[in-house]
């Protein structure tokens, strides 16, 4: 006969922990099987923007700055700022309204004082308030 902490309500305790472990393996199993049959997560940039620095030019006399930067994603994105030391600075850009397309480019003409043999740390800001940088360059 079995003692009462062997039982609960009338059912062996080791019968009420096999139940458990077997509906605990159904429920991984669908788990599992929901998780693979679903289409893969592909992340192709179309909705993100992405910006690259292609190149940069320092004027003589450290007086400006041109930045190259391009549109690697495939969604338009408009430049809206651009910070120097993380502080805004003006800036005169190439499309004129700052738009780019995905793949397209853009030229960025800072023009302030800049002193030789100092790093200074450029960042990009969009319409939608991605950054990107900093884009690290010590002046001639």
């Amino acid at each position: 006969m079995q003692t009462t902490s062997e039982t609960h309500h009338g059912i062996p305790v080791k019968g009420i922990a096999i139940i458990c472990l077997i509906i605990l393996t159904c429920v991984v199993a669908i788990l599992v099987y929901e998780w693979y049959s679903r289409p893969p997560l592909v992340f192709d940039g179309s909705d993100f923007e992405m910006l690259a620095y292609t190149s940069y030019q320092w004027a003589s006399g450290d007086i400006s700055v041109t930045l190259t930067v391009k549109n690697t994603g495939a969604r338009t994105l408009t430049i809206a700022n651009v910070w120097v030391w993380g502080l805004p600075v003006p800036y005169t850009i190439t499309p004129t309204n700052g738009s780019l397309q995905g793949g397209s480019s853009a030229t960025i003409v800072i023009t302030q004082s800049f002193t030789s043999g100092t790093q200074y740390d450029f960042i990009v800001e969009t319409a939608k308030g991605n950054h990107f940088g900093p884009y690290k360059l010590t002046a001639p």
